[in-house]
């Protein structure tokens, strides 16, 4: 994904107390004797960002997308984000401030229609400051369509001329007239809303369990699906000429931003993603269908994992013991999962 755009709006910082505060109270504690200095320091502290920090987290479930047919429903995403739920409740973040977006889940606040998604989205941008940490996980379909043009002030041009879309519960079929695919959650848009949030100091791990590939595959065990659609199933278009320059254009190129973020993916570009029951041998009472890539993130995060380097050992650890060759999961960025 492009992770190249960024949000206008203006976002005030949120810290307790400004850096000239603190300036100010350092100076006066070499003038104080130890045990003041010691009570000051406390304040110092408690004034930085990071004794405010707060863990926040957006998940969003998709089984079923109401513009395809029946038969492309998926199992898991909701049993995903149940997990992942509780896995981060395990690691600190708040109930309060996990937002649940899916259908058939009791954990839901609303469904993952294109305007909900927008509205939590929004208001996690309007609260996170310095020292935050906002975790995205995203499991359902994913496809390509041809990149939109002429490009958004600060787009990233897509080398193949292809966005890849999560689809959400209401997006619709191919719009030839706007060359779009209604309702669903573009790259580009995803990736505006990570940069507006490192942009004001937060951390971001984001978690996405689908997969963008252009056609369907056999399914791969008795149930197993993968988490692809078809382009055709949407009226999009089968080749990616709409999303290409015309002849002697020239766009220029942004690299994607990597700063701030860890960022996972549960296939490459060429790979499918699938769900299936698990755990493997579970009974009827305790096996669920799961995603593949949520089902190992969790137990990856649950047995440890911190930052992106852990994370990834972790991963192609659990895929070797559980003799999985493909997808191969792709973590970018570095550093540490969590700011605080």
């Amino acid at each position: 994904m492009q992770c190249s755009h960024r949000f206008d709006t203006p976002m005030p910082a949120r810290s307790p107390a400004g850096r000239g505060w603190r300036a100010r109270v350092r100076r006066k504690a070499t003038r104080l004797g130890a045990p003041w200095r010691v009570v000051v320091f406390v304040l110092w502290v408690l004034a930085s960002p990071l004794a405010w920090a707060e863990r926040h987290a957006l998940l969003i479930a998709v089984n079923r997308v109401e513009a395809l047919p029946e038969r492309l429903r998926l199992r898991g995403p909701a049993n995903d984000v149940g997990l992942m739920h509780r896995t981060l409740l395990e690691l600190g973040v708040p109930a309060a401030h996990i937002t649940v977006l899916a259908q058939r889940s009791p954990l839901a606040a609303a469904a993952p229609t294109h305007a909900e998604v927008q509205r939590a989205m929004q208001r996690i941008g309007r609260t996170v400051g310095a020292g935050d940490t906002v975790v995205l996980h995203l499991a359902g379909h994913g496809v390509q369509v041809p990149q939109a043009l002429p490009l958004r002030a600060g787009a990233a041009s897509e080398p193949d001329g292809l966005d890849e879309v999560f689809l959400l519960q209401d997006s619709g079929p191919w719009d030839a007239a706007t060359g779009q695919l209604p309702r669903a959650l573009r790259d580009d848009d995803i990736g505006a809303w990570i940069d507006a949030l490192v942009d004001r100091g937060a951390r971001v791990f984001a978690v996405f369990d689908s997969c963008h590939a252009a056609g369907m595959a056999r399914e791969p065990s008795p149930y197993a699906r993968w988490r692809s659609v078809a382009a055709a199933e949407l009226g999009v278009p089968t080749h990616p000429a709409a999303g290409r320059p015309a002849p002697g254009q020239v766009l220029a190129y942004h690299p994607a931003r990597t700063d701030g973020r860890v960022l996972a993916y549960a296939a490459r570009g060429h790979e499918l993603a699938a769900e299936e029951w698990l755990p493997k041998g579970g009974s009827l009472a305790s096996a669920r269908v799961h995603g593949v890539f949520s089902w190992e993130m969790a137990g990856a995060l649950s047995a440890g994992a911190r930052n992106a380097t852990d994370l990834a050992t972790a991963l192609r650890t659990r895929y070797r013991t559980a003799q999985r060759v493909r997808p191969t999961p792709l973590i970018t960025g570095d550093g540490p999962l969590f700011a605080n």
